[in-house]
């Protein structure tokens, strides 16, 4: 499926397992929740305690979009146990 991608993040796993491309988190976004489509560059998963280049996209960008700077970090969840952070590159408006 194709999304309309958000940004491109340089994406950080601290959970227990391997995630892979299209993982769905929730991301707070200066307080907001929000679900993310996780997409990696040049690989489908990212293991334990890894990093990959890659896209995310948001539900909804148009309520905080303009808060989300180059440099960034926003960490993602899921429920209320923090599984990683996306450190971000590049922000598409």
């Amino acid at each position: 499926m194709n999304y309309q991608y958000n940004v491109k993040a340089i994406i950080t796993n601290i959970s227990d397992r391997t995630i892979i491309s299209g993982y769905r988190p929730a991301h707070n976004i200066n307080g907001y929740l929000t679900t993310g489509i996780h997409k990696y560059i040049d690989k489908d998963e990212i293991g334990i305690a890894e990093s990959s280049i890659g896209y995310i996209a948001f539900i909804t960008p148009e309520l905080y979009i303009n808060n989300i700077s180059e440099g960034d970090i926003v960490d993602f969840y899921e429920g209320s146990k923090k599984v990683g952070y996306a450190k971000i590159i590049e922000v598409y408006k």
